[in-house]
């Protein structure tokens, strides 16, 4: 509790009440019925006893002259009637009664409550309600409240958004799986729940913003740790060893075995298809859950998560793994000084059944466009085409192997068609010559056919 609620004082002695030292107590219906009561009856009887003090003698008299102010603000702030049962239990703010059972989840879930609307001045919203009208005046204040009473509950509302019962077990179990106890409990609500769970509501209630920040954090925790652990890898070993673990692959496996699974708020929509996008939700899940560590706990604790579950799967072995088509074609291009970049441009479906299209660039020039279920997949997709694009003319992203088949294939090739022009021009000699022959044959028998009538 001393964790999610800033000044959390625990548990308060009845004797200690009246210390004023207390901005909000939280107790049950019952507790504080009985304490509240007991405390305006016993200021009534204190009072009733200074003032008969008071009228005893001349003297007294003329001391509670010289006190008249100190006693009349003495006499409001004992009275329940002008300021509330606040004063009355030595609280500066507001007093939340938690009806039913007093039990531990009733007293924390009034506790965090009562800590949300502290967060988000609920208690100035009441107060500048409440401006300018008589407090003692019942009817005037009623109606003040009936008149503000849409702005009120629908900013209460969004303060402590009711969540369903699914929510709330998912959310302690996700809790217990992180071994991490929220202070913002919506940012890991928001990391656990499908899009398919937010038709309709802000795209901050779902993990799709989360999974946008977690992806970057995922990546430069990775990055920095290999840079730390292997000193003797050249920068492409470092570059296998990121993509290999930040694959959608390894966080989904990583999300499986730690329990992900069942902590995952699924629509209506998506569940009646038989949860067919789990692997890309186990994915970015696991992304939006290290943001939300990020933004409730600092660096820290996303790192610390990170460790526990993701970096105990770094190896060398990583290094040496054949890449990805995405690493594959940023060291084939790092090459030549070009780094290649990737934009997603276009999304299709609905949220629950979405397929992403995204295009991977070289500065400007647009290379080839890949799509998948997820980014991630999409941009492999595109880095994979382009591969194969660029392997037709120049042999990128071929084995050693691959390309001296190529090359051999290549060198075939030109001889024989060297060899099929050599062919041709000797076929063109050839008839060339027979061609000659001919008209030398022509002209011979021409001359022979006139000799012969010259002689005739």
């Amino acid at each position: 509790m001393a964790k999610q609620v800033p000044g959390f004082a625990g548990n308060a002695e009845g004797r200690d009440i009246l210390t004023g030292d207390f901005d909000v107590v939280v107790c049950d219906g019952f507790t504080g019925n009985v304490t509240l009561k007991t405390i305006e009856g016993t200021s009534k009887v204190l009072f009733k006893m200074v003032k008969e003090a008071m009228m005893s003698s001349a003297k007294a008299k003329i001391g509670a002259l010289a006190l008249k102010s100190e006693l009349y603000e003495l006499k409001d702030r004992m009275s329940a009637d002008t300021y509330g049962g606040a004063p009355l239990l030595g609280c500066k703010g507001a007093v939340v009664v938690g009806h039913g059972s007093s039990n531990a989840k009733a007293v924390k879930n009034g506790i965090l409550v009562t800590a949300r609307a502290a967060r988000e001045n609920v208690s100035e919203i009441i107060a500048q309600t409440l401006a300018g009208s008589d407090a003692s005046n019942s009817e005037q204040v009623e109606d003040t409240f009936k008149q503000s009473e849409d702005t009120i509950i629908a900013r209460w509302s969004d303060i402590s958004m009711s969540m369903t019962e699914e929510q709330q077990e998912k959310l302690a179990r996700a809790q217990e799986i992180l071994g991490y106890e929220f202070k913002q409990e919506q940012l890991l609500l928001s990391a656990i729940t499908h899009p398919s769970a937010t038709e309709g509501r802000p795209v901050k209630y779902s993990y799709e913003r989360l999974v946008f920040l977690g992806d970057s954090i995922v990546g430069a925790i990775v990055a920095a740790i290999a840079f730390d652990s292997f000193h003797e890898i050249d920068e492409g070993g470092l570059t296998r060893i990121k993509v290999a673990l930040v694959a959608g692959s390894s966080l989904s496996d990583v999300a499986a075995k730690l329990g992900f699974a069942d902590i995952i708020v699924f629509g209506s929509s998506e569940t009646g298809t038989g949860k067919r996008g789990l692997h890309s939700a186990l994915e970015n899940v696991y992304e939006a859950v290290v943001a939300a560590l990020y933004l409730d706990g600092g660096i820290d604790a996303a790192v610390k998560f990170v460790r526990r579950t993701l970096i105990p799967h770094m190896s060398l072995d990583l290094a040496a793994q054949p890449e990805n088509p995405k690493s594959a074609l940023q060291e084939k291009l790092q090459e030549g000084g070009i780094t290649p970049t990737y934009k997603l441009i276009e999304t299709q479906g609905p949220p629950h059944d979405r397929t992403f299209v995204a295009q991977v660039y070289a500065g400007d020039q647009g290379l080839a466009r890949g799509t998948g279920r997820t980014k991630k997949e999409a941009e492999s997709q595109a880095a994979k085409s382009t591969l194969a694009r660029l392997g037709e003319f120049f042999g990128l992203g071929l084995t050693e192997e691959e390309r001296a088949a190529k090359e051999k294939a290549a060198a075939q090739a030109k001889a024989e068609k060297a060899a099929a022009r050599a062919a041709k021009e000797e076929a063109a000699a050839h008839a060339k010559a027979e061609k000659a022959s001919e008209r030398a044959r022509i002209k011979a028998e021409k001359e022979a056919a006139r000799l012969q009538k010259k002689q005739g």
